[in-house]
């Protein structure tokens, strides 16, 4: 009998060791899965954060487009402003140019007369 509670006893504690390394793997397998779930979503705010940024970039892309024409505009009315206001100082300086011949013609005629006696 002592022989028998003697295999008993070793079936019983081998029992309770796979029983445990049952368990011990079902853990390293919930783990596991775990991990993997992990892994999917951090997968998934991976490829969020791609297409947020690429949003993000042909945003940005369409300000500094939108921002060059406004510019650009902005600069060609300058320009044409500009250009009209080198045309009418050109114009003035035209008008002072003939009044400037006007005096010198009759400083010359005046000149003239004075000198004929």
């Amino acid at each position: 009998m002592a022989e028998s509670q003697s295999r008993y006893s070793i079936v019983e504690r081998l029992t309770d060791k796979k029983l445990e390394l049952i368990s011990a793997k079902d853990k390293v397998e919930e783990k596991l899965e775990g991990i993997k779930q992990n892994i999917l979503s951090l997968g998934v705010e991976l490829e969020a954060y791609k297409i947020k940024a690429e949003e993000d970039t042909n945003r940005n892309i369409e300000e500094r487009k939108a921002d060059i024409v406004q510019l650009k505009d902005s600069l060609a009315f300058r320009n044409t402003n500009k250009d009209n206001r080198i045309k009418a100082i050109d114009l003035k300086i035209a008008e002072i140019d003939k009044a400037l011949k006007s005096i010198e013609s009759i400083s010359e005629a005046s000149s003239k007369e004075a000198s004929s006696p």
